[in-house]
């Protein structure tokens, strides 16, 4: 592909910075981005959880994948005690129930180990939650 190669380019670089490692060559990144549509969207909300601090890029972009296709798997069709069907699963919340606890630097400020400090939350105890209606735990 040709398109805008420099810019693409230096795209790349930056995911794989972040943590991107879901195609090896720079061909293969091209082609999802302007054929792929669902795996480039996810891509960047990857990117942007990342860039934001929700998830580190120790996560890696596969992982978060693999984890996002699941929730959207088990949850999407569930509905709440009120009714409400889930209809998505956002990026935000993909994030919330990888969780940053794990993955956090033990060194880092009080302020930052503060706003890092999030759980994992697994599936089966989302689910459990949906159906029943209750809290998994109080902070």
């Amino acid at each position: 592909m040709i398109k805008n190669s420099n810019s693409d380019k230096r795209e790349f670089e930056a995911y794989k910075d972040l943590g991107y490692d879901g195609v090896k060559t720079f061909e293969d990144f091209q082609r999802i981005k302007y054929n792929d549509t669902k795996e480039w969207e996810l891509i960047k909300g990857y990117a942007g959880r990342v860039q934001k601090g929700e998830i580190s890029p120790l996560v890696k972009y596969n992982n978060f994948k693999k984890y996002h296709n699941e929730l959207e798997d088990r949850l999407i069709g569930l509905k709440l005690k009120d009714g409400t069907e889930i209809k998505n699963v956002s990026y935000h919340f993909t994030s919330r129930s990888i969780g940053t606890h794990n993955w956090v630097n033990l060194n880092n400020s009080k302020e930052i180990m503060k706003r890092l400090n999030h759980k994992h939350v697994p599936i089966e105890k989302i689910i459990k939650c949906v159906k029943n209606g209750d809290l998994i735990h109080r902070r």
